[in-house]
């Protein structure tokens, strides 16, 4: 395996507050060293770690899982709660709501495509979105952030009227079709970053392939990779067989599923620390782009 330069710190968490002494006890903390890899960092660097992850989670500003790599040696941990409440504990194969974390992966699924012939950077969306009422705004746009668009998630929420159900892609794309909500900047004036742009981008991969975005990243990118704990959720619903964690908000309250998180693209992927450090692999060993489109992507 080769051996790298840099370091790779992958943090999943739960909750992130301000730090105020434990009113309950944690459950025990493991650090689990188990990746079939090369060694783990010595004794005195896991202490180290270990001990700095510890001592936050003592006092609830931290709660969630670790992998630190460099140079073939890793260390991994478990910290907290998968729900407070329950008081179900994290374990190593706990998933996580990556939030705009995804967004790596929808690049990935994008520029997939555009190896493939099946779409271009400088294709307008006029070409996939029919009644598209913006002119000029390329896929290379979306994917850095320069589209001008304003934010899906609030213009919806003036008209989205049931929030227990959740916002599709396709309804995201429509309220921009049917209620033309103004640009805030026009076309590769600025750079801002934005969800609408990678949700469109997802859309635009299910419009090209005719699978839905959770059909083709199992394909494309998480089985292949054997990703085996990965999976898109756009249900709001929570799956205990899935090890899916649950937010919270600084009081350790569980902050409900709303109706935006049926969106994905800009969201919705659910991972493991393990997993991401696989993602993070393939991509510079060139597994699921080619060199020069990952110095693109880059």
């Amino acid at each position: 395996m080769e051996k790298w330069a840099s370091v790779v710190v992958l943090i999943l968490t739960v909750i992130s507050c301000k730090p105020k002494a434990p009113t309950e006890s944690i459950p025990s903390v493991k650090t689990v060293n188990e990746i079939a890899v090369d060694t783990v960092f010595d004794s005195v660097q896991v202490a180290k770690f270990h001990s700095f992850f510890l001592d936050k989670s003592k006092y609830n500003r931290f709660n969630g899982n670790v992998l630190i790599a460099q140079d073939g040696h890793f260390f991994r941990g478990v910290y907290g709660w998968s729900n407070y409440r329950k008081k179900d504990s994290l374990n190593i194969q706990s998933t996580f709501q990556l939030a705009s974390v995804s967004k790596p992966f929808t690049a990935v699924a994008i520029l997939q495509l555009v190896e493939s012939g099946a779409v271009s950077l400088q294709d307008s969306l006029e070409l996939y979105f029919c009644d598209w009422p913006y002119k000029g705004i390329t896929i290379e746009q979306l994917l850095s952030h320069r589209s001008g668009l304003g934010n899906y998630m609030y213009h919806t929420d003036d008209w989205w009227e049931d929030k227990s159900i959740p916002m599709c892609n396709s309804n995201a794309v429509d309220s921009f079709i049917l209620h033309h909500p103004e640009v805030y900047y026009q076309p590769d004036t600025r750079f801002d970053y934005n969800n609408t742009n990678y949700m469109l981008l997802a859309s635009i991969v299910e419009k090209v392939t005719g699978d839905s975005f959770e059909q083709y990243m199992k394909k494309n990118v998480f089985d292949p990779l054997e990703m085996n704990h990965t999976f898109i959720n756009s249900t709001m619903e929570v799956y205990p067989q899935l090890n899916m964690v649950v937010g919270h908000d600084k009081r350790m309250r569980v902050i409900q599923e709303f109706y935006l998180n049926g969106v994905v693209g800009d969201k919705g992927v659910y991972s493991t620390v393990d997993d991401l450090y696989k993602f993070h692999k393939a991509l510079v060993n060139n597994e699921l782009i080619n060199k020069e489109t990952y110095q693109i992507m880059i």
